[in-house]
């Protein structure tokens, strides 16, 4: 059946190529013809397939429009078929390079936005000379050591319980539930919380063990608007990571590591005060200016003093504050 179809098809052409004088007519039709031969020979299998060439045989042997007509018709099908297929395929292909572009930006962008750095380096200046705290972390972002630049400590966690090893080998402990601090042997301190888990109060006792140090603090949500005699105000300042100002406050206490790890003290915010005043000293304040990075992480914040207004020219009376994030 298939070498019958061949021959016949061919005799069309040749029919259609003689019948036709005009070169240009000529080879529209022999390019109609290839399309019906594409046509057929999909469907030479088909019961259909000899109707199909009987109406070839009809069109190459009858009336000049009938023919036409019967050629345009079948030139229509084979095209709707081919441009079907055709715009399955380019549907499905820009569907594949939308998926991936939106699967890049959400990687790449997602990662950007989403990824939260650690702190790793805090240098504070201020009293006359400088301080760096140096922090890393394991593979898990959990503290691994601690450098307050006089003593090396290290962290192994297990559960609810912290160890930490100073360089000489001295071990401290730290209790947690439901990720909280709750107690230090450091001092002997006891860290209770607000129903809401934000830091309430720090209880530990003097490095003379004469009598016991306490700090409590005030929430106005996640704002600390009290902490130990200072009084914090705010403007609508915020941060990503979280507000590093506590560093400078009293609530660690022999446990300065807590600083990287405030979720576990219950006072991570990205709130960041303006500025404070003392309880006991209403001629004193201090205003807070802050730098960011790209990624709206402080990276900077000085801690100005100022009294009756004026800003102290004492080096003692301004702290600064630089921060790495990585």
């Amino acid at each position: 059946m298939r070498w019958q179809f061949k021959v016949l098809m061919l005799s069309c052409r040749i029919y259609i190529l003689i019948y036709i004088t005009h070169g240009a007519w000529a080879i529209v039709c022999y390019t109609i013809l290839q399309a019906v031969q594409s046509f057929m020979s999909v469907n030479t299998n088909s019961p259909h397939a000899p109707f199909f060439m009987c109406q070839t045989i009809y069109l190459a042997t009858n009336a000049y429009w009938g023919r036409w007509a019967y050629l345009l018709i079948i030139l229509i099908l084979q095209i709707m078929k081919q441009f079907r297929l055709l715009g399955m395929g380019l549907l499905a292909l820009a569907m594949s390079i939308g998926f991936v572009a939106c699967s890049s930006d959400d990687d790449s962008n997602g990662s950007s936005r989403n990824k939260s750095k650690k702190l790793v380096q805090i240098t504070s200046s201020g009293d006359g000379k400088e301080n760096v705290y140096l922090f890393s972390y394991d593979s898990n972002g959990k503290l691994k050591s601690y450098n307050d630049g006089d003593e090396t400590y290290t962290f192994n966690w297990s559960n609810d319980i912290v160890t930490i090893t100073d360089t000489d080998g001295k071990t401290e402990t730290c209790y947690l539930l439901n990720n909280l601090i709750r107690n230090s042997t450091v001092y002997k301190t006891k860290f209770t919380y607000h129903d809401n888990n934000k830091l309430k109060e720090v209880r530990a006792q003097m490095s003379d063990y004469s009598n016991y140090y306490t700090i409590s603090l005030k929430w106005d949500g996640d704002k600390i608007t009290v902490c130990g005699n200072k009084i914090y105000s705010y403007s609508s300042k915020t941060c990503k990571g979280f507000n590093p100002v506590i560093f400078e406050s009293d609530i660690f206490y022999g446990n300065d590591w807590l600083i990287a790890c405030p979720e576990l003290l219950g006072v991570k915010s990205n709130q960041l005060p303006d500025g404070f005043k003392y309880k006991d000293n209403n001629d004193e304040e201090a205003k807070i200016t802050y730098t960011f990075d790209s990624d709206g992480y402080v990276t900077e914040f000085t801690i100005q003093f100022y009294k009756n207004g004026v800003p102290s020219t004492n080096e003692w009376d301004t702290w600064k504050y630089k921060l790495t994030w990585k």
